[in-house]
C-alpha cells in the first residue's frame, strides 16, 4: 500500500530516482531474492495482501482502495522505477 500510494501521489517528481539499489538492500535485509517484478506479484503474495488488506489497512486508512486495484495499477507503475527488473521474456 506505502509503495503504491508514494508512486502514485509522487511518482512524477521520482522520475530519475533510482529506487533498484533501496530495493536491493530492502530485500537483502529481509532475506528475499527476486529476479524480475513479477517476482513480487505471485499468487502467494498476492493472496496474502488479500488477507490482509482489511483488517491491517482500513482501521488506519478509512476510504482504502480495494486491493486488486491497487495490485493492479502498482504493477503498472513498477515498470517506470524499476526498469531493469521487468521481464521481457
Amino acid at each position: 500500500y506505502d509503495l503504491w500510494r508514494t508512486l502514485r501521489d509522487f511518482g512524477p517528481s521520482l522520475k530519475g530516482v533510482e529506487l533498484s539499489d533501496l530495493l536491493k538492500r530492502k530485500s537483502g535485509h529481509r532475506g528475499v531474492s527476486y529476479g524480475s517484478l513479477d517476482d513480487f506479484f505471485t499468487a502467494e503474495l498476492e493472496a496474502e495482501a488479500r488477507r490482509n488488506w482489511d483488517g491491517n489497512l482500513r482501521p488506519f486508512v478509512p476510504e482504502l482502495s480495494a486491493c486488486d486495484d491497487v495490485l493492479a495499477e502498482l504493477k503498472q507503475l513498477l515498470p517506470d522505477f524499476f526498469p531493469d527488473l521487468i521481464d521481457r521474456r
